[in-house]
């Protein structure tokens, strides 16, 4: 069985005002939230608990539904956004319906469920040890939109 820890939370932005900083501090810590945010996922893996290498996919998956939603804007027209278009688009000419599926719903809680969330997140899943992964995660904010 994989023991988990939760790491990693930089909340980073660039010059946040004191009222950002405050709402920003009374989110959960972003490995938190991408964990719970996973959880669609997880529960699909085939082996319970999941594999390092099923971790590894679900929070990967994740992580691209979590930051899409405000990174892929296409009023956004910096090359991190445009590059983040272009690999969502090409992944989803390539997945399998049932996972599309999963990921549109996932998007779509990302800008329900969590719309009062304003950060991205940059995720990875690390073994710690044998039976032991850490999921490591730093938030970001984006500048608003023109």
């Amino acid at each position: 069985m994989l023991a988990l820890q939760l790491d990693g939370e930089g909340k980073e932005a660039r010059g946040p005002s004191a009222r950002v900083k405050a709402e920003l501090a009374k989110l959960p810590k972003m490995s938190e939230t991408i964990l719970e945010f996973a959880k669609p996922l997880l529960d699909l893996t085939p082996t319970k608990p999941p594999t390092l290498e099923d971790m590894k996919t679900a929070v990967m998956l994740a992580n691209m539904a979590w930051n899409y939603p405000i990174q892929g804007d296409p009023r956004r027209k910096d090359v991190g956004a445009a590059k983040l278009r272009r690999l969502v688009e090409e992944w989803r000419d390539t997945a399998a319906p049932e996972v599309r599926r999963l990921m549109d719903d996932l998007m779509h809680v990302r800008v329900t469920k969590y719309a009062h969330d304003p950060r991205i997140a940059i995720v990875e899943v690390i073994e710690a040890a044998p039976d032991e992964v850490r999921i490591s995660a730093t938030a970001a904010l984006l500048p608003d939109l023109p």
